[in-house]
Order: C-alpha cells, then sequence, then structure tokens
C-alpha cells in the first residue's frame, strides 16, 4: 500500500477483530527504528489499547511483558533476544517496512517462529522489475524481501499504488518544479572541473596536483560544492512560502550539514539567531536530536520549518503537513525513490493540504520517468 493509505492503521483493525474473536491471542509487530517502533504504539495501537494492551518489548523487559497481548519490537532487539522465544509463542507476525526490516541475511529470524507473516511495504515490485539490468543494490534487496514472502513473480496478496490513491482522492497529487543550477547542468553534461578545494576547517586553499573532473552522479559525494549548497537555498526561498514545510535530501550527512547551513544563512535574520534554526540536519550524526527535531518538525508552527535527510526521513515517518519534497541527491532505485516522494503525499485537512509539490534540483523525476499528476515545468 502506497505511503500515506495507513498500512499501520489496517493492521490494527485486524489485530482488533483477531484477538476480539479469540483467532489469536498475541501478535509481534516488527520495524526497523526505534521512532517507528514509538509511533506505532501511539499512533497506532493506542487506539485499542483500552481494549488490549500493546508494548515495546527490549531485550531487559521481554519477559516482564510475556503475557501483554501485542508486542512492537525493533529487529535489531529480535535478533538478539527470537532464540529465547518459543517458535509457537505468536499467533501473528506483522513486519512495518518490510522492504528493510527483513531480508535474506535475517531469514533465521523470520523462519524461527511458526505462525502467519504479514508483510507491509510502500515499495511495489513492479517498480523494480521495469528498471531491467539498472536494477540498484537497493532495489535487489527490496526484491529479496518479496522472495521471502512468496511473492517474486506474482503479485502480493493485496495491494493498492500510489496512482490509485491519488486517482481515488485518499492521497495528494503533486506536481514537478525542475530548478537546475548552472553547476549542476554543467555537471550532467560535461562534468566539473576544478584544480583545488577547500579545507573543510580552516578553509585555506589546496591546490590540487592535477585538475580533476566531476559528473553530476559524484558531484557532493567526496568534493562538496557549498556554492550550489547556497544556490539551492537561495531557490527554496524563491520557490515556497515562508513556514511551510520541506522535507530535502541530501547525499550524504557532511551535504545535509552544508545545505542546512546555507539555508539558515539565507532564511535567518540576525535578529533571530537566538530561536529554533529554520531547519535541521535529521541524520545519524544528530541521533541524540533527532526525536526532538522530527517533533518540532511535525508541529506545523515550530521550527524547523526543513528538514534536511539522507535515509532517515525517507522510510516510516508520518508528517502530513509536508508541503514540499525537494530532490538534492540523485539515487538508481526505484523503491528508495517512492519511498522519498511518499513523504508528501499524505492528506492534511487540519492545514488545508490537498496537493504537495516536488522541487527536483537533480533532474531525479525526469530520470525516473514520473511527472506526477500536475503540469511539469522547467526553469
Amino acid at each position: 500500500m502506497a505511503t500515506g493509505l495507513g498500512k499501520t492503521r489496517t493492521m490494527v483493525a485486524f489485530v482488533k477483530a483477531l484477538l476480539a474473536y479469540n483467532l489469536a491471542k498475541r501478535v509481534l509487530f516488527i520495524v526497523d527504528r526505534i521512532m517507528l517502533a514509538e509511533q506505532a504504539l501511539n499512533d497506532g495501537f493506542s487506539l485499542i489499547s483500552k481494549e488490549f494492551s500493546a508494548v515495546r518489548i527490549t531485550s531487559s523487559n521481554y519477559r516482564q511483558y510475556k503475557n501483554t497481548q501485542i508486542h512492537i519490537v525493533v529487529i535489531d532487539t529480535l535478533e538478539n533476544i527470537y532464540q529465547n522465544i518459543s517458535s509457537t509463542y505468536y499467533d501473528l507476525i506483522i513486519v512495518d517496512e518490510c522492504h528493510r526490516s527483513i531480508n535474506i541475511n535475517r531469514k533465521l529470524i523470520f523462519d524461527h517462529f511458526l505462525c502467519p507473516r504479514i508483510g507491509l511495504t510502500a515499495t511495489p515490485r513492479k517498480a523494480i522489475a521495469a528498471r531491467g539490468a539498472n536494477i540498484s543494490e537497493e532495489d535487489l534487496a527490496i526484491l529479496d524481501t518479496y522472495k521471502l514472502f512468496g511473492c517474486e513473480t506474482g503479485n502480493p496478496d493485496y495491494q493498492f499504488d500510489l496512482a490509485r490513491g491519488i486517482d481515488e482522492g485518499f492521497l495528494a497529487p503533486y506536481d514537478v518544479l525542475e530548478i537546475k543550477t548552472e553547476l549542476t547542468k554543467q555537471a550532467e553534461t560535461d562534468g566539473v572541473e576544478f584544480d583545488y578545494v577547500l579545507d573543510p576547517d580552516e578553509r585555506h586553499k589546496i591546490e590540487l596536483d592535477q585538475t580533476k573532473k566531476v559528473m553530476l552522479e559524484q558531484l557532493e559525494r567526496k568534493y562538496i560544492s557549498e556554492d550550489r549548497c547556497l544556490r539551492i537555498a537561495e531557490e527554496i526561498k524563491k520557490n515556497t512560502e515562508y513556514g511551510e514545510k520541506i522535507i530535502l535530501f541530501g547525499v550524504s550527512q557532511a551535504h545535509c550539514i552544508i545545505l542546512t547551513k546555507a539555508i539558515n544563512k539565507v532564511f535567518t535574520a540576525a535578529d533571530d539567531e537566538l530561536n529554533p534554526r529554520y531547519a535541521e540536519a535529521i541524520i545519524s550524526e544528530n541521533n541524540d536530536l533527532n526525536s526532538t527535531f522530527k517533533k518540532w518538525f511535525k508541529d506545523i508552527n515550530h521550527k524547523p520549518f526543513i528538514a534536511v535527510s539522507v535515509d532517515i526521513m525517507t522510510t516510516g515517518v508520518d508528517i502530513p503537513c509536508v508541503r514540499y519534497i525537494a530532490f538534492a541527491a540523485l539515487t538508481k532505485s526505484v523503491g528508495k525513490y517512492i519511498q522519498m516522494l511518499g513523504r508528501g503525499t499524505r492528506l492534511d485537512p487540519k492545514s488545508g493540504k490537498f496537493s504537495f509539490q516536488v522541487l527536483d534540483f537533480v533532474g531525479l523525476c525526469k530520470r525516473m520517468a514520473d511527472n506526477g499528476r500536475g503540469t511539469k515545468r522547467e526553469k
């Protein structure tokens, strides 16, 4: 089911029915991150908490809560404790974001439990097959996951894709605005040549032994252009309304940090420096602060208004008020592209959001042959 169609809510209703009619006594809900475990507990299974108990289990408390009807667990934790749990302990296992949570390397965990299993994902198998010889490592991993559920050739037991969700009014339509800086256009065609770099700490010039050339696919991976990050920040300000929520995807953690600095430079007034910043990098390096940043970002009236991320904001993040998805990084993975795009597809009547826009700084949408539901405009 496409992002925003309610996979977790559907499972909550399903589990409630099974428990209510004594068709199951214990259910295990597997996620791949603590944030998603808390989201499933607080925003999902809390809907039936008055009737049926749910808890997030850890390596230290799973014995304490052995009689709780719904267990929510992070896959890394389950990997440490599954051998201490009877193979018939659970009556149903649900794997959220199964393209990430379960893969071939964790098949032993998956096969340990003798019960029906349901995998949830917003990544369709047919999108992967369409890539043919260009299939990426990420998409190969997704295909492996489909194999684990017996769907490598046939269709999933149930599917409701993005196009249908938009057509039937359950998901927000979108249009694509492609904005390429001059440096991006140069990197895309002839490549960018340079003969010096700046020291990241002391900012002094370091001359290279020979002139180097980098194409768009390598740009921002080893060498990051601060000028290009600044141009992207300026275009974001030019093409969005102040205070609207934006998720910007960068190439690496270092790239996200420089993009964040550029955005704050462009958006932050001199008298606003003591207040929370307009943009924050939600990356592994900031792991201790990420839960706070996400809580602030989910609040439509609270800064940061822009979340800059590599992978953390790609999957399972439920923030309906996001009005812009911005790409400053390329990917060969159809699955990852669909996941990133899906961060904007939720409708949000509370904030008046019934559509969203993609700001494409690298031509990713064109590479994915995606023109959304709007009219493509180039700049």
